[in-house]
């Protein structure tokens, strides 16, 4: 069975991942945009987080790569700066801080806009994708148990493009379960965790309390010190992004002198000594993301055939942990495999949602435990097995602030570049077993 055309709703980076992916097998795909695209990397109301930090680890650039050659290229061209993990970030965890030397693994820092513009100039250049702006989609056209297009609202007009193949990538707002259900299946079953994150961001002039030599400063929240954390970046320009945030009950200011006095309460005073003398560049701006949410469409039997969900859409995370951008790019490599492997007629099937969440098991996995270490966080009780891991992760956590390789590990594995296994290697296990009992939380 052939996929006789492709509709992308939502021009976030997971869908312009998945246009180019189902592009690449041969499909022609259109994408559909509430917003009206900037033609610039500038800022626009359609990403909630475009003012905000982006944490974009070695395991994202790897993904993005292989997706797009030559976009980490541009991205630097464009002023992205590197940042080397641990050698370039003064890094306070909750059990110590992570001496900086030569760097295992490297993230990239940059504006949300300047990313996004970059992947979309890029991906909107293929000849076999189209792309429609300023409409909504509303709904899901189903003939028997098969997608046949997708439902769209454009200046109070509603009309119906005709597809075999729907992507739902509208991100943590997703209508996909209501679509679902009017169109006679069932929703699919949730998982929810919630932190009550907050924080709020602006761009600074590059301070020089910071140092000429430091790209980074990042101060962690810890359960037995504060809820707090804070990071500061360069980005392009020569610029500095800064964020404070905390999790519920520990909600940061947008005023800018509450804003310092915000820092002074960290646990590191390093932040608080950048923002006393940095001059700030842009107004601050807050953000609450709401609970992480994993919609499991992949367990659905009465999926109509055609129908995808990939991105914020199927799986949100807390946005502290910077996991978001590495799984969507890592979900549209797993699309592409599949294509590759059983040929564009696989995407009307279920094995093509079942690859994609894959993908988000580890980062899901990790963002959950952490944040259920805070009482406040609702969400899956605390059993007996989360205690003990939390308690392992912690001595890792000293482990790492004396031992080499059990910082390389643990970097490995927040990079998204290995499993959570690698922590129990015999190398980290003997340092762990060194490193004594961390303090009770």
């Amino acid at each position: 069975m052939a996929v006789d055309g492709v509709v992308v709703a939502g021009g976030s980076l997971a869908g312009l991942f998945a246009a180019l992916v189902f592009a690449e097998s041969g499909a022609a795909v259109t994408v559909v945009e509430r917003d009206r695209l900037p033609d610039g990397p500038e800022f626009r109301g359609g990403v909630p987080q475009r003012r905000h930090a982006h944490l974009l680890f070695e395991g994202g650039l790897t993904a993005f790569e292989e997706l797009l050659p030559g976009i980490i290229d541009e991205l630097r061209a464009a002023g992205a700066v590197e940042v080397g993990l641990p050698g370039d970030l003064e890094w306070l965890t909750p059990l110590g801080t992570v001496p900086r030397r030569p760097s295992r693994r490297t993230m990239l820092s940059c504006t949300r806009p300047l990313l996004d513009w970059t992947v979309r100039r890029r991906v909107l250049a293929h000849d076999r994708i189209s792309l429609i702006q300023g409409a909504e989609a509303v709904g899901l056209e189903v003939a028997g148990r098969s997608v046949r297009g997708l439902r769209l609202r454009e200046e109070r007009q509603e009309r119906t493009l005709a597809a075999s193949v729907v992507v739902d990538a509208t991100g943590r707002g997703s209508r996909a379960p209501r679509w679902l259900t009017e169109a006679g299946c069932r929703a699919p079953a949730e998982e929810r965790v919630d932190a009550g994150v907050a924080y709020a961001t602006g761009l600074f002039r590059r301070p020089d309390v910071a140092g000429q030599d430091v790209p980074g400063i990042y101060v962690q929240t810890s359960t037995q010190g504060s809820p707090r954390f804070g990071i500061a970046l360069r980005v392009q320009q020569d610029r500095w992004i800064v964020a404070l945030g905390g999790m519920r009950g520990e909600e940061p200011p947008t005023d800018p002198a509450e804003f310092v006095d915000f820092a002074a309460g960290l646990r590191s005073p390093r932040l608080h000594e950048v923002l006393t003398t940095a001059v700030p560049d842009s107004p601050l701006h807050g953000f609450r993301p709401g609970a992480s949410r994993r919609r499991h469409f992949h367990r659905l039997r009465d999926r109509p055939a055609g129908f995808l969900v990939v991105g914020d859409a199927g799986c949100t995370f807390n946005p502290v942990y910077g996991q978001g951008m590495t799984v969507a790019a890592r979900g549209a490599l797993a699309l592409r495999r599949v294509l590759a492997l059983r040929g564009p007629s696989a995407a009307l099937g279920t094995g093509i949602q079942r690859a994609v969440a894959r993908e988000a098991d580890v980062a899901w996995s990790m963002g959950e435990s952490e944040d259920l270490r805070f009482p406040a966080t609702d969400g899956r009780r605390r059993s007996p097995l989360l205690r003990l891991q939390h308690g392992y992760l912690d001595r890792v956590l000293r482990a790492a602030t004396a031992d080499r390789a059990t910082a390389d590990a643990f970097i490995d594995v927040l990079s998204l570049c290995a499993p959570p296994t690698r922590l129990f290697t015999p190398p980290v296990l003997r340092a762990v077993l060194r490193s004594g009992r961390p303090a009770p939380e």
